[in-house]
């Protein structure tokens, strides 16, 4: 059985600061939204398709996951 742990709040709040601890502790992945958004914007699209393909990249990510029933630590703002 996969274990996902999901952080979500606001900036400046210390989610990247307590998922670095928590991953290091725990030996587990950590995926970040923001990232795989940094990534899309150089392609100069507008914010809500590169925030929407985040998304949806992050699911399909998760999903595969759960399908090998591995765990995960995800920031997502």
């Amino acid at each position: 059985m996969s274990n996902i742990i999901i952080f979500r709040g606001k900036a400046a709040t210390g989610k990247t600061y307590i998922t670095d601890l928590l991953s290091e502790k725990l030996k587990v992945p950590v995926i970040r939204k923001d990232d795989i958004y940094d990534k899309l914007s150089i392609y100069g699209l507008e914010r809500s398709i590169i925030n929407s393909a985040s998304y949806n990249i992050l699911a399909g990510i998760i999903q595969t996951i759960i399908d090998t029933n591995c765990n995960l630590i995800v920031d997502i703002y």
